[in-house]
């Protein structure tokens, strides 16, 4: 194909993307929609391409712990472990299927609801006679599926999952039976900063994530068409070279 039988728009969109190797590749080809055109046509595409490829990098990393909690499960021969694991990992199948099929919000957001949904599950089942000292650190671990998931979810979903992190914590203390110690507190002032403590330390960090996440995002977007305008002009010179043989030239 010769250049003057190409479509500009075409070819400069052929010039920004790389076609994916290796076994980071292969992967990427199974859990997140294939490079092309139409998926790298804009700024915007390119942007929901680069978060659909974290949240199958994610996918994969989740998969490797799910394969070893796995192969544990059945060394230890308890078989509701193994159901569990098996329909979890079916689970992340069904995302790596929706991000492969371009519906990589609904699978961003499906996959941090599962993380942190698991970390309620762990909290709620905790047995009534854990102390202060060692329940009040497992609220910590709200902020790893906000940390992480805001790399991959739209920032709009980062302060509703803060939020809905923050009022299980409030109606896990409040509500739920504990051991002695934490039941003596409730009712006196001991209780509130016990409360405020992990509702401010998500707030912060889904400020600061958030904040974070839309610096990324416009830097990448001005920087991406940046190297548009660049390889459109390439392209114009090229024409322009095509169409101008023996100092004459023509439209």
């Amino acid at each position: 194909m010769n250049a003057q039988s190409m479509l500009p728009g075409q070819n400069t969109v052929a010039q920004l993307f790389e076609e994916r190797i290796g076994f980071w590749g292969w992967w990427l080809n199974l859990a997140s929609p294939p490079r092309n055109e139409q998926t790298m046509a804009s700024p915007q595409l390119r942007e929901k391409m680069r978060k659909a490829e974290l949240t199958g990098y994610f996918i994969f990393v989740i998969a490797f712990f799910v394969v070893f909690d796995l192969i544990m499960a059945v060394a230890s021969l308890h078989f509701m472990s193994v159901i569990f694991v098996l329909v979890f990992a079916a689970f992340l199948g069904l995302l790596a299927f929706l991000n492969r099929t371009g519906r990589t919000q609904t699978s961003a957001v499906l996959l941090v609801s599962a993380m942190i949904l698991s970390i309620i599950f762990v909290i709620a089942f905790t047995p009534d006679t854990t102390s202060a000292v060692d329940l009040f650190p497992t609220y910590d671990f709200f902020v790893y599926p906000i940390a992480l998931g805001s790399l991959f979810i739209p920032r709009k979903f980062i302060f509703p999952f803060t939020l809905a992190a923050i009022a299980f914590i409030f109606c896990n203390l409040l509500v739920q039976h504990h051991a002695a110690d934490i039941e003596s507190a409730k009712g006196t002032s001991k209780v509130v900063i016990w409360l405020v403590r992990p509702a401010a330390v998500l707030i912060v960090i889904a400020i600061v994530n958030w904040m974070g996440t839309r610096s990324v995002e416009q830097a990448i977007l001005r920087a991406d068409h940046a190297e548009e305008l660049v390889a459109a002009h390439a392209w114009k010179e090229l024409l322009r070279i095509g169409r101008c043989k023996k100092n004459i030239c023509w439209i």
